[in-house]
Order: structure tokens, then sequence, then C-alpha cells
């Protein structure tokens, strides 16, 4: 990575993490990184853009550092584990990482949405395997719910640790308890008793994800080309041209959340195409036939 690509990155990551991805600018980029608005738009196409290239690079560092930990024998060595969950929050902060990536979750840019989301899917996906290879012979049935039980405490463990007694950086206790606790809860129900969820079926989550990356990649090439088309056609209906583009940001963010409402987004569909103009567009034609292929379809 060019010396000057990577200041940009490094010192923004700064700004993101103490004033928050909406009330950082451009202009606060360029002052603390000291260089032009020409040299950034050379490297980052949006502030959206280098914030995901940000935490990308950040992402890549923490798993290479977690990788230094394993030597091959030492997979299933819980210790180990517990040093690579610690490196992973070294790396990120605590607190005021987890407002980061919730502030920037809240955006119009669905790409900016499915980025956020598919970064903490990559942790869980990443726990899952670990925890497979550390408790897989003694509790493997219910791996997948000990992964879910364990992300749970832990997340809530670290949002609110201002409120405990701990020292700075000091991460080693509060991921034992929260470890130590999903193990006292997976151990009780190891007597028989079916898992909560299937470890086949939270392995199909992560094929279904992967299989949705490419159709949310065409998603929002069509919801730009969309968005274009909308300006074209109601450019002198400045009422009808903000009522559709309220309706595709709608599409946008409600589309990439943990639960869509289906109900919803399928009537924010049918308004859209009910208007003569888009009927007639070919953005709008595209747009319905990535929404049919993620589930969406209207009848």
């Amino acid at each position: 990575m060019q010396d000057r690509k990577l200041a940009i990155i490094q010192s923004s990551f700064d700004l993101f993490l103490s004033q928050g991805y909406h009330a950082t600018s451009i202009q606060d980029i360029l002052n603390q990184s000291n260089v032009s608005k020409g040299t950034f738009y050379k490297y980052f196409e949006s502030k959206s853009s280098l914030l995901q290239q940000t935490l990308l690079y950040r992402e890549e560092r923490i798993q290479y550092q977690r990788d230094l930990l394993l030597d091959g024998d030492n997979v299933a060595d819980r210790d180990v584990f517990i040093r690579q969950i610690e490196v992973t929050f070294l790396n990120k902060g605590t607190i005021n990482m987890s407002e980061l990536m919730d502030d920037a979750a809240v955006s119009d840019d669905s790409s900016l949405i499915k980025f956020m989301k598919d970064l903490r899917n990559a942790f869980i996906e990443w726990l899952y395997t670990r925890l497979q290879q550390v408790y897989g012979m003694k509790y493997e049935p219910y791996i997948a719910e000990m992964t879910l039980v364990f992300a749970g405490i832990l997340h809530n463990l670290f949002h609110f640790s201002n409120l405990m007694d701990h020292k700075e950086d000091a991460y080693i206790p509060l991921i034992e308890y929260s470890l130590t606790s999903a193990e006292k809860i997976i151990a009780s129900k190891a007597n028989g008793e079916k898992p909560l969820v299937l470890n086949e079926v939270f392995e199909q989550n992560f094929k279904m994800n992967q299989q949705v990356d490419s159709i949310f990649g065409e998603f929002a090439i069509h919801t730009n080309s969309l968005r274009k088309a909308i300006e074209r056609l109601y450019e002198e209906d400045a009422q009808m041209h903000d009522l559709l583009s309220e309706l595709v940001t709608f599409v946008q963010k409600e589309i990439v959340t943990e639960q869509p409402n289906r109900s919803l987004i399928l009537s924010a569909m049918k308004t859209i195409h009910s208007f003569e103009k888009m009927h007639t567009s070919n953005e709008l034609a595209d747009f319905l036939e990535t929404m049919k292929n993620l589930g969406y379809e209207l009848l």
C-alpha cells in the first residue's frame, strides 16, 4: 500500500473513532492527513469508501496477528483462543469502535450498510470455526449455540465495560468471564437437550450469505441507476422526485437490516412501479429483477 494512502487511512481512523462517521467531514480528514482534496480522491471515491478500506485494512492486520498465535498444533488450546480474542479487541478498541460501527450502519449508502453487516458476520463465522476447533470433541452439537451465547455475552460486557472496575485494555478477564459463562450454559445442555440452533443450519446461513453477496453487488448498481432515472424523469417535478427518492432510500436501508420488513419493502416497490414514467423505464425493470433474485417479487 502506498505511503500516502496508508497515512490517510491511519489518520482518518482516529477521527472516525473520536468523532463518529457522520460527524467526520472530508475536510476534517484532509486537515488531519495534511493532503489535498485531489490526493484524497485519487485513492478513495468517497468517505464511505475510505471507511470501508480503513476497516478492511485493520481487519487484515488483526487476522494476521491472530494467525501468528497458531502453530498448527495448538488450534484446540483454549488459552490461545482467548489470546486471539484479546488481539481482536486490542486492535479494535471497545466502546468507541462499537459506537463507530453503529453510527456508520445508519447510512443512506447501501454498500456501507452491507459492508458493516459483512464484518460482523465474518467475525461470527471466525468464532464458530475456532469454537469448533476448541470444543468440537466435547460439545459438537452445540457449537453454533455456543457461538451465539459467547458472542452475545462478550459484546455486552465490552459495551458496558465503562461501568465495571477494570483497567483499560485489560481484556483477558472479560473474555475469560464470557467464555466460562458460555461453557457453563452449554455444559448444562450437554445431556441430550436439543440445541437451540443446529450447526448445519448455521453453516448453511454462511453459505447463503456468500451467495447473496454478488446479488447485493447488483442491487447497489441498479439502485444507483434507478436514482439517476428518477432524477432524469422527474427533474421538473421536485415533489415526485423527492417521494420516489425517499422510497428507494427506504428499500436500501430496510433490505440490509437483520429482519427486513417484507410487506413494507414490497409496498414501497409497488408504489414506485405504479408511476407511469417509472413503469416504462429500463432502470426500474433491472432493479425489480434484482429484487426478485433477493426474494422480493411483485405479483
